[in-house]
């Protein structure tokens, strides 16, 4: 029992009455939003609830409470609660977020969860309702705050998305500004149009392409010792530099078998499964055969930053990356249709240096983000449990 004066104990069911979300497609296009497991997917012209409500995923994404206000849809996936007793749906809101949703999943394939499974969850919450919206009050500016810097990274990246493609096709002049056709001399080669000057050649004349490798997982001695072997997993995180691996090999390891190290700054490509993703190492490491390493072997390119700046660029305008949707598989002869644009080694570091202050704010606002949703975190542990008591 919940021991804490002016605290209650109970069950989500105690609370409030679960609903079932139900299909759209019969209804017409409106205004009334219509909410999947993974939020918003569409409009009609039909409500299934008016007020407000707090969703949990039936099946799929099951750990993706959701909050909303007015009237809404909510497909056969997704929950939603309503008729709320001695509780703000705001609060429940929350107290749904704290809760590890996975641990209550039902099934051995696709993630489920039941309604009788959601009713009987244990929760406790304060009494009174003003020290219920304290609690709220407190954590929503914490997510104002998540919002506006989720925002900002966001138009930074836009903003340096929008540079690659002019820097990286346009470039920069003797006075810092970005050429445009109408002001600057402008040729075409190999079908590309370029600035004036520059070479436009296959990127694979100017790269070192490296395959990777798997030790032999039947040998204990190639495993577990000292040196990263990478993969894909290891650095899909959107950052730049990668500087470990979840898997580690031996010397042995690395000597007897198809892999091989990788240098710092040199590019790791995946070229199966999650196509396109690209970074650079920020220390020594090994790599699976689902991947490339890249390295500078020309005396035309400043260094692998640019390389890597150019191939991130290139796979993203693709589409590779969002949705795998342009290439199944690199192969060593996709580096043969890829033709980079090559301006002076001078040019290439100023566009690297332009490209990485972006970054840089890039990593600075994603830091700060990180430490307001673990401040988030700690914030719900201690008032959701009553640990720490807000002023009344």
């Amino acid at each position: 029992m919940c021991n804490m004066e002016g605290w209650k104990e109970g069950t989500i069911k105690s609370v409030a009455s679960i609903g079932s979300g139900r299909d759209y497609k019969h209804l017409k296009e409106g205004n009334i939003p219509v909410f999947g497991t993974g939020g918003y997917m569409t409009s009609v012209n039909d409500f299934l609830y008016d007020g407000e409500t707090v969703c949990i995923g039936r099946k799929g994404t099951i750990d993706n409470p959701q909050y909303h206000l007015g009237k809404i849809w909510t497909v056969d996936t997704l929950f939603y609660t309503h008729s709320f007793e001695n509780i703000t749906p705001k609060l429940l809101f929350y107290i749904f977020q704290s809760i590890n949703w996975k641990k209550y999943n039902e099934a051995t394939g696709v993630p489920s969860l039941s309604k009788k499974t959601i009713e009987q969850i244990d929760i406790r919450f304060p009494e009174l309702e003003i020290e219920q919206n304290k609690i709220i009050n407190i954590l929503y500016k914490i997510d104002q705050s998540i919002e506006q810097t989720e925002q900002l990274i966001a138009k930074y990246k836009n903003i340096k998305l929008g540079l690659m493609h002019d820097l990286l096709t346009y470039g920069i002049d003797e006075n810092g500004t970005i050429r445009i056709p109408e002001t600057h001399s402008f040729v075409e080669k190999n079908k590309i149009l370029v600035p004036e000057g520059w070479e436009v050649d296959m990127i694979s004349k100017h790269i070192l392409l490296l395959n990777g490798g798997t030790p032999s997982t039947s040998k204990p001695a190639f495993w577990n010792g000292n040196v990263p072997w990478l993969s894909v997993d290891d650095f899909n995180t959107g950052k730049r530099y990668v500087y470990d691996a979840n898997k580690k090999i031996t010397e042995d390891g690395l000597k007897y078998s198809s892999t091989r190290l990788l240098f710092v700054d040199d590019i790791i490509i995946s070229a199966r499964g999650t196509v396109g993703v690209i970074a650079q190492l920020g220390k020594e490491m090994a790599f699976n055969q689902s991947c490339y390493g890249i390295r500078n072997n020309s005396v035309k390119i400043y260094a692998n930053d640019f390389i890597y700046f150019y191939l991130k660029f290139y796979f993203q305008s693709k589409g590779v990356i969002k949705t795998g949707s342009t290439f199944d598989t690199i192969t060593k002869n996709t580096f043969d249709e890829i033709f980079i644009c090559l301006p002076s080694k001078t040019e290439q570091q100023k566009i690297v240096s332009i490209l990485e202050q972006k970054d840089n704010l890039i990593d600075s606002e994603q830091t700060n983000l990180a430490k307001l949703q673990k401040l988030k975190q700690g914030l719900m542990s201690d008032l959701l449990t009553g640990k720490i008591r807000v002023k009344i």
